[in-house]
């Protein structure tokens, strides 16, 4: 039987977001699974969406950059807003979850830990850095203007973590 790519054979072990329900052992053939990843990997569905919204945030970010230097303040600060509403979002539906799923795999001597490691503490940094520029707060002795760009600095920092993230673990 020949399978399309975007099934796989699993014997005995799946990918997918509920690993604790065990397989039927009693099944008399490999089980074919759907692979739940619409960018033909073995990431699940939630988090092919969420790499496609963090690249979009970047993308934000970077606008964000452009109209603050064209001193368009308006458009800049929509576009800020915008991108800091749509991480809570993110962080809410798919990062914070996923990460309470699989928090044991931080125990692991691998990279994959310290990858993790570093972007949920760059993420961390980056929503107080962005709260505090959003109400015009500083931190510390900084200015404004320099909350801001750290908030920029670490966050596309944080950003591509999370795509080495997601490579680590779904790019095999």
């Amino acid at each position: 039987m020949a399978l399309d790519a975007q099934y796989t054979t699993c014997v005995g072990v799946r990918n997918d977001p509920f690993p604790d329900e065990p397989l039927n052992a009693s099944w008399p053939r490999p089980l074919i699974v759907a692979r739940l990843s619409f960018l033909g990997n073995s990431a699940p569905y939630a988090a092919d969406l969420n790499l496609i919204v963090q690249i979009a945030v970047l993308s934000l970010l970077l606008a964000g950059v452009y109209f603050v230097r064209a001193s368009k303040l308006k458009t800049h600060s929509r576009l800020m807003k915008s991108a800091v509403i749509i991480q809570f979002g993110a962080l809410i539906l798919w990062m914070a979850p996923s990460l309470l799923l699989n928090i044991g795999a931080l125990r692991a001597s691998t990279l994959g830990p310290v990858i993790t490691a570093l972007h949920i503490l760059g993420g961390v940094l980056t929503l107080a850095l962005a709260i505090s520029a959003i109400y015009h707060r500083t931190i510390g002795p900084l200015q404004l203007k320099w909350t801001m760009w750290s908030t920029f600095s670490v966050w596309t920092s944080t950003v591509i973590l999370g795509i080495a993230f997601y490579a680590y673990y779904y790019l095999h």
